[in-house]
């Protein structure tokens, strides 16, 4: 198959689900260019072996000749887009023109996919990267689909309605988000919507989980995310500093850059943690695989987000931390205790409860064989539900069925 890739921008550091999507996707033969809604300077068409395994990356000009030749041509279809838009953004204009700006990429691209024989049209991102996708399909006539990630599912549905209805199927990555969905789009055909987790390579699996030492004289406790306050790493701070208080001996490392990020150094200097607490800023990928290789206990102390807020429905540290054999602790909310179960695959407690994320911490810190019982058996669950040869196989399995009856029967 030649399959289309709608992005937000590429590369992107923080999202590399994708690109080990699109590097699996052209392990099983099939050719994918990736079109981003975001143009990079310079750029109309270029090789990406570099970054990832697809074929190009084509950086589509926005041509006012080629728009004018698509609206002359098929003016219906593209000021009925235009009309869906408006009616979700009119009330924030910069959403509005960045709509117009996706869907005028979309109108662009749509002569270079329909003529270059692409067979599918995929989008990462419900909002701007969907928006090209569908206009793309809506004149071209190659099916599409796209996947929910966070902010455009949790904070930013813009022309879902439509967007579900002309889609062939939406991914969404975990329980939590399908059920979100329906809640605020009760009449979504159930038939369109397919779970799938972000997968994991091979490479990132332990060998086999780590067998915790009887005596760990200072623990090294670490936390990777964006410093937004969703992550809730306020919390973790609040129960480092209860730890300190009893006496213990740890370290913590917090990955991640952030508006945050000034606000939690004061917080750390009020609690006087400079010493075992540190921030590192953002690092890259391989960066964060080491501090995960020395890593004792994961902690993701997420909190609930303001009315409308985005957040991320499961952290991909999560996964990481599983598959690395390491115990994680973690705030019982959104989807995180569809991996992370009580007793069982880790440590849960309330959001926000510093005292109990202290409880939790000591726990894995004095009980070393509860820590590794934990971790072994998230490692074994981790391998089904986050491999992903299978979980791109399942995705690739859709995108041939629709190709061949143009349907979108569940999977």
């Amino acid at each position: 198959m030649r399959i289309a890739y709608f992005v937000s921008r590429f590369p992107q550091q923080c999202q590399t689900f994708i690109r080990r999507e699109i590097n699996e996707v052209v392990r099983n033969g099939h050719d994918v260019t990736i079109f981003p809604v975001v143009s990079a300077a310079g750029g109309s068409k270029r090789q990406a072996s570099d970054v990832c395994a697809c074929t190009s990356v084509i950086y589509t000009p926005l041509s006012v000749r080629q728009l004018w030749h698509v609206l002359k041509t098929s003016p219906r279809p593209c000021f009925k887009m235009m009309g869906f838009l408006l009616s979700d953004t009119w009330y924030r204009p910069q959403m509005f023109v960045k709509s117009c700006i996706a869907l005028a990429r979309g109108l662009c691209a749509s002569t270079i996919i329909r003529d270059e024989g692409y067979d599918h049209i995929h989008a990462h991102w419900a909002s701007y990267p969907a928006t090209a996708a569908m206009a793309v399909s809506k004149l071209s006539g190659i099916p599409f689909s796209f996947a929910f990630h966070a902010y455009d599912l949790f904070a930013t549905r813009i022309a879902l309605k439509q967007k579900l209805s002309a889609t062939r199927f939406a991914v969404l990555n975990s329980q939590y988000s399908v059920a979100f969905l329906m809640r605020w789009y009760p009449g979504a055909p159930a038939d369109k919507l397919m779970l799938l987790y972000n997968g994991l390579t091979p490479d990132r699996f332990a060998d086999a989980p780590r067998v915790v030492p009887s005596v760990v004289e200072c623990p090294h406790i670490l936390a990777v995310g964006r410093l937004v306050s969703t992550k809730g790493f306020e919390t973790l701070v609040d129960a480092c500093g209860l730890l300190s208080d009893e006496g213990r001996a740890f370290r913590v490392t917090l990955i991640g850059s952030g508006p945050n990020e000034e606000g939690l150094r004061r917080l750390i200097h009020q609690r006087g943690l400079e010493s075992c607490v540190t921030l590192t800023g953002e690092l890259l990928q391989s960066d964060v695989r080491g501090y995960l290789a020395e890593a004792d206990v994961v902690v993701v102390p997420c909190v609930a987000p303001r009315c409308g807020a985005s957040h991320d429905a499961l952290p991909n540290v999560v996964i990481e931390a599983q598959a690395a054999g390491i115990p994680v602790v973690a705030s019982n909310l959104f989807a995180i205790p569809e991996t992370v179960r009580h007793e069982e695959t880790g440590l849960l407690f309330a959001p926000g409860d510093a005292s109990a994320l202290k409880l939790a911490m000591g726990r894995l810190m004095d009980d070393p064989e509860l820590a590794t019982r934990l971790a072994r058996q998230a490692l074994e669950e981790a391998r089904g539900r986050f491999d992903v040869h299978a979980n791109v196989g399942r995705l690739l399995d859709r995108f041939q069925r629709v190709g061949e009856d143009g349907s979108s029967r569940l999977s």
